[in-house]
């Protein structure tokens, strides 16, 4: 059975990874020991020392070089007649070690050594020593990690409702499930875990203010739990008012003519793209004066679909948010209604690539299509976006960031998009000291520069089925996606992501 993650495989996503190397526990003893040894060749003749120090500060390892003749004759020339642990190691760098299943750092590799010693060893020395350790932590069968990994896979194969996974410093969790949980939630279900062997059923209210029936399974040699939810649909899910657009940023002159063209055509649309991209703004900008009814759960589409008459006589878009958390056959049964062109209709969901099969196909049965870019991808637009946020606002000429603020806010990841960016802006206009906004006065989280991150193994999967496809179609990026199942926009983005040369 094939891992799931954001992207080409199936329709898991890694949700976040605790730093401490209890993720790794001892595999990360077994795994240094065995790249010590091999670096102690390496460090020969040399006076140095490596150390491996876990995410909770403790030493995991330690070597030190064993000098010969030659060097220590040159290190006494240099330091003086000492003992050679005396020795003044003045060099000193460090190096990362993540973890290939989940992509947390679980320690720091930190070399010293003379200055002598240093063009032998450095960086490429502590770089090829860190991925030997991670070698032979992804070799690890055993490992508590990798048994839940292996029971998350299993689970994942056959549900496409919200699912996951949590413990030993990783949480797994189903696009479903990052649509509904936040990470208070993730230890509420972890502390959920049967004693016994009798699974753990409970409903729940979730942090974003909806409620759940949860099913918590024990994983056997791990102290980490797989979670299955169902929505409860609540009375407010289903709404026939007409919705009212919230200031925020204004939408492209050709977005609002596409818009126009479908409302007055009643064409069903799938509106992709990432949280905070806009895509509540672009379904109240289509549904116009038109009332709304929201689908919020598998339930509330079987509910719809026993009313199929009622649908085509109505004058209402139907909303199905997050099409990723529908049952299987709460796709299908979406998928029928478009196919008789009963009711008009609005999907609102991430890209194809985080959608398993049948909800792929309900997505592509939809006549119009609105694909919302993250605003990473769109940085060369952030001077404007600001301008339209603070217009907005009814902030228009009270802040003006600098060339400088924009330079450091181009190199921020962006992960909330247009949402992060609102956000922000609110804070600034609640604590601005003066009208031109510098890098001094950015959060200090707008200020720092992300430092790129070593793949995930389950990023270089979807990296990997994307080079194998531009191979095997020449460099055709249509054909690429089609092979792949995804549009070509998608596949545009992915390239970018990973930087590759195609």
């Amino acid at each position: 059975m094939k891992a799931s993650t954001t992207g080409l495989v199936d329709n898991v996503t890694r949700i976040s990874v605790a730093s401490s190397a209890t993720a790794a526990g001892g595999s990360l003893r077994s795994a240094t020991s065995a790249a010590f040894t091999l670096a102690e060749r390496e460090m020969a003749g040399t006076h140095s020392c490596i150390t491996l120090i876990d995410g909770d500060g403790n030493t995991v390892d330690r070597r030190t070089g064993r000098p010969d003749g030659r060097a220590r004759r040159e290190a006494e020339r240099d330091f003086g007649a000492q003992p050679v642990d005396d020795v003044d190691l003045t060099i000193s760098c460090g190096y990362p070690v993540t973890d290939p299943l989940s992509g947390g750092q679980v320690g720091v590799l930190r070399l010293m050594c003379t200055p002598r010693s240093a063009p032998l060893l450095g960086i490429r020395f502590l770089a090829d020593v860190a991925s030997t350790i991670e070698r032979g932590l992804g070799r690890d069968p055993v490992r508590p990690a990798h048994l839940l990994f292996a029971a998350y896979q299993v689970a994942a194969g056959r549900r496409s409702s919200p699912l996951v996974a949590v413990g030993h410093g990783m949480v797994l969790a189903n696009q479903a499930a990052a649509d509904v949980l936040l990470p208070r939630d993730y230890a509420t279900l972890q502390a959920l875990r049967p004693v016994g062997g009798t699974p753990t059923r409970r409903r729940l209210r979730l942090w974003r203010e909806c409620e759940a029936t949860v099913v918590v399974h024990a994983v056997d040699g791990t102290d980490g739990v797989l979670a299955e939810l169902e929505l409860v649909p609540s009375p407010a899910s289903r709404t026939t008012k007409p919705v009212q657009r919230s200031p925020g940023r204004t939408l492209p002159p050709e977005l609002e003519r596409k818009l126009t063209r479908y409302r007055a055509q009643h064409l069903s649309v799938a509106i992709t793209g990432e949280r905070g991209t806009g895509r509540t703004a672009v379904m109240r900008a289509l549904a116009g004066e038109h009332p709304v009814i929201h689908l919020r759960s598998s339930t509330d589409v079987d509910s719809l679909v026993s009313s199929t008459p009622s649908i085509g006589s109505c004058d209402s878009l139907v909303v199905v948010d997050e099409v990723g958390s529908l049952s299987e056959s709460a796709a299908l049964a979406i998928t029928r209604l478009l196919d008789t062109g009963v009711g008009w209709i609005a999907l609102i969901t991430r890209t194809e690539l985080e959608l398993p099969p049948a909800h792929r196909n309900l997505v592509a049965r939809c006549a119009g299509r609105i694909d919302l870019s993250p605003l990473r991808e769109r940085i060369d637009e952030l001077p404007l976006f600001v301008r339209q946020m603070l217009d907005a606002l009814g902030a228009s000429g009270r802040l003006t960031l600098t060339p400088d603020a924009l330079r450091v806010l181009g190199a921020h990841p962006w992960l909330g998009n247009f949402h992060e960016l609102h956000e922000l802006l609110c804070h600034l206009l609640r604590h601005q000291q003066g009208r031109d906004i510098t890098v001094g006065d950015l959060p200090e989280r707008f200020r720092r520069t992300p430092a790129k991150r070593p793949r995930s193994l389950l990023e270089q999967v979807e990296y990997e089925a994307i080079l194998r496809a531009l191979r095997a179609s020449s460099g055709n990026r249509i054909q690429a996606a089609r092979n792949l199942g995804i549009s070509r926009s998608t596949l545009h983005r992915r390239i970018r992501t990973f930087g590759i040369a195609a």
